[in-house]
């Protein structure tokens, strides 16, 4: 697989591998650009600012439970996908979504998880059995935002999320149908989450005809921090891994949803 920066501007990149691009954002509450892309290579220099203290209290939660106030409707009948790809399924797992509060047309399939960790471990393929989703999954640890003082963390986290154009006369899409865009979010690797309100697919996706994803990885101590003495072969810049597996899994799985894995773009 093959990766390469496409910029018109230092804080104006796109990180792709793909013929062509998919469409360009339309008008609506989309990703912002506000925060700047990053490079994604497991070998990133980076400069970490270290929580001292883990977050704890009533905002943490020790699960990947959802959180409340979730932006998604229930619909009377679910709409699910098949997830046939070995490595990331049992081969038959029927993964059950909601459509958007915002647009009853978008459906959205929030809180997949995509890999699970132990502490300063590299991430392992998640492997899914048949589920119906609830909403977003837990936020990776990190200081609770003011803005945000109901957001939930858990050190269970990789989760990520996706959301996908308005069916035609009510049939899904096939396989290959829309280009993919996959949003890794900012926050100077402390701080952020693929759940963020900012990030809602809802306008991008049903506007564009183009699939959304949105992603958790590991931040701040639990996703950068890394001593020779703690763990023989310790590798570091988890987070980073958590990147790479969670766009392994787009590439492998983004056709149950109609998307084309030839034509992903990062930004």
């Amino acid at each position: 697989m093959t990766f390469k920066w496409i910029c018109a501007a230092a804080a104006a990149c796109a990180f792709v591998f793909a013929p062509t691009q998919a469409a360009a954002p339309g008008a609506g509450h989309h990703p912002a650009s506000r925060h700047a892309a990053h490079p994604t290579a497991a070998n990133a220099s980076l400069s970490i600012r270290a929580l001292s203290v883990l977050p704890t209290g009533p905002n943490s939660v020790t699960n990947g439970a959802a959180t409340t106030n979730s932006p998604f409707i229930t619909p009377a009948t679910l709409p699910c996908v098949t997830l046939t790809n070995t490595t990331w399924s049992n081969g038959n797992a029927q993964v059950c979504g909601l459509v958007s509060a915002y647009n009853n047309n978008v459906t959205a399939y929030p809180g997949i998880r995509y890999a699970t960790a132990a502490r300063w471990t590299q991430p392992k393929p998640n492997v899914l059995s048949s589920v119906n989703l609830t909403g977003f999954g837990a936020a990776c640890p990190q200081a609770i935002p003011a803005s945000n003082p109901n957001l939930q963390i858990s050190e269970d986290c990789l989760f990520l999320n996706v959301w996908v154009p308005p069916y035609v006369n009510g049939v899904p899409p096939k396989a290959g149908t829309y280009p993919v865009m996959v949003y890794i979010h900012g926050g100077a690797y402390i701080e952020g989450a693929g759940s963020a309100p900012t990030y809602d697919g809802t306008a991008f996706a049903g506007n564009n005809k183009v699939i959304l994803v949105t992603l958790n990885y590991r931040l701040g101590v639990i996703g950068f921090l890394v001593g020779s003495k703690y763990k023989a072969g310790a590798t570091g810049n988890y987070g980073i891994w958590d990147q790479n597996t969670a766009l392994h899994w787009v590439s492998d799985n983004i056709g149950a949803f109609g998307g084309d894995p030839g034509r992903i773009t990062i930004f």
